[in-house]
C-alpha cells in the first residue's frame, strides 16, 4: 500500500515484513476494560528499559516528531509504534487508540498523554534536553495540556495527514515496532 503525506508530497510505503517484538504476536488487543496501567505493565516487561511512543501514523507533525527524537535519542532510548497498528492494539486502551487526540508513551510501568508525554520523552533525550523538560514539568499540567491539545486539534491542517506510516531507513527498522 502506498500513500502521500499531503503536506510534503514524500511517498511511503507499508513494510508488510516487520514484525512486533516476541510475544505480543499473539497479545490479545487491549479492550476499553484494561486499565492503562496494565497496558504500561505489558510494555515494560516486553521492552524493559525502553520508552515507547506511541503516534498518530497518519499525521504529518507526528511523523515529523518521531524524525525528531530519532535524530536526537543516540543512545536508542525511544522505541516506536503507530497507534493504528498491531503493537498498540496490544497494549494501548482502545480510546487512546481510537480518539488520537495525543501521543501516548509507555515509559517504566506507565502510560502518559499529551503535554507529559512529551516531556517524558524529551526527558529521554539526556543532556540539555532534560534540562529543558525540567523546566517543563514547572508549567501546571493544566496550561501545558491547554497548548498540547490546541497544536493537536489543528495538527492535521497545519502539517497534512499521510497515508500511511513512512517505512524506517534501514539504520532505524530496529526501533520500530510496527
Amino acid at each position: 500500500m502506498n500513500g502521500t503525506d499531503t503536506h510534503s508530497n514524500v511517498t511511503y510505503e507499508l513494510d508488510a515484513t516487520h514484525k512486533m517484538a516476541p510475544g505480543l504476536d499473539d497479545a490479545p488487543e487491549c479492550t476499553p476494560g484494561d486499565s492503562a496501567q496494565e497496558a504500561a505493565e505489558r510494555a515494560a516487561k516486553a521492552w524493559p528499559g525502553k520508552t515507547i511512543l506511541f503516534f498518530d501514523g497518519n499525521c504529518g507533525l507526528c511523523q515529523r516528531s518521531v524524525q525528531f527524537f530519532l535524530n536526537r535519542d543516540k543512545r536508542g532510548a525511544v522505541l516506536y509504534a503507530p497507534l493504528q497498528g498491531a503493537t498498540a492494539a496490544a497494549l494501548v486502551p482502545a480510546a487512546d487508540r481510537e480518539r488520537l487526540d495525543s501521543m501516548v508513551v509507555a515509559h517504566e510501568g506507565v502510560l502518559y498523554r499529551h503535554s507529559t508525554a512529551a516531556l517524558v520523552l524529551i526527558t529521554q533525550l539526556g543532556g540539555a534536553w532534560k534540562w529543558l523538560a525540567t523546566l517543563g514539568y514547572c508549567v501546571p499540567r493544566v496550561l501545558r495540556d491547554v497548548g498540547y491539545r490546541v497544536v493537536a486539534s489543528n495538527r492535521y491542517r497545519m502539517f497534512g495527514k499521510a497515508d500511511a506510516c513512512r517505512l524506517p531507513q534501514p539504520g532505524e527498522r530496529a526501533r520500530f515496532l510496527d
